[in-house]
């Protein structure tokens, strides 16, 4: 499914149709809900965008590097393997997915982080927690879980 023009909010939740990918090509959409859905891929080029709303369903992979303003990612329950992320993210919340590794350290206003139940090995989970308990010493991070 490919989405173009003037959306500022797309609501598609609970779909069980065929629809596999989504995109959306445009400058007004501000606000994705895609909630219990089989869509494996995920690809926005949305330069408002602030809120995304993808939890429990098939997610594989999320492109939102052309997300500049991207605030908060609900992307848990799904099969994520892969994650790149926005500089203005607030909030992420992956969760039971299948990540291994995950890079925050464009991610200066991050606050929220919910990771557990995903296959992180030792070093790439070490590596993630040193980066956010040495740059988020502000007192505002809120722990890992």
């Amino acid at each position: 499914m490919t989405i173009y023009g003037n959306v500022q909010r797309f609501f598609c939740d609970s779909n069980e149709s065929s629809v596999t990918g989504f995109e959306y090509h445009g400058t007004c959409l501000n606000q994705l809900y895609l909630r219990k859905n089989n869509i494996d891929t995920l690809v926005l080029d949305a330069p408002n965008l602030y809120q995304i709303n993808a939890e429990n369903g098939t997610l594989k992979y999320v492109d939102v590097t052309k997300c500049p303003y991207l605030t908060y990612l609900y992307a848990y329950n799904n099969e994520l393997t892969h994650l790149d992320v926005s500089k203005k993210l607030y909030g992420l919340y992956v969760y039971n997915n299948k990540l291994s590794y995950l890079d925050v350290a464009n991610c200066t206003n991050i606050r929220y982080v919910y990771i557990y139940n995903n296959p992180f090995t030792a070093e790439a989970y070490n590596d993630l927690m040193c980066y956010l308990n040495k740059n988020r010493s502000d007192g505002n991070f809120r722990p890992l879980y």
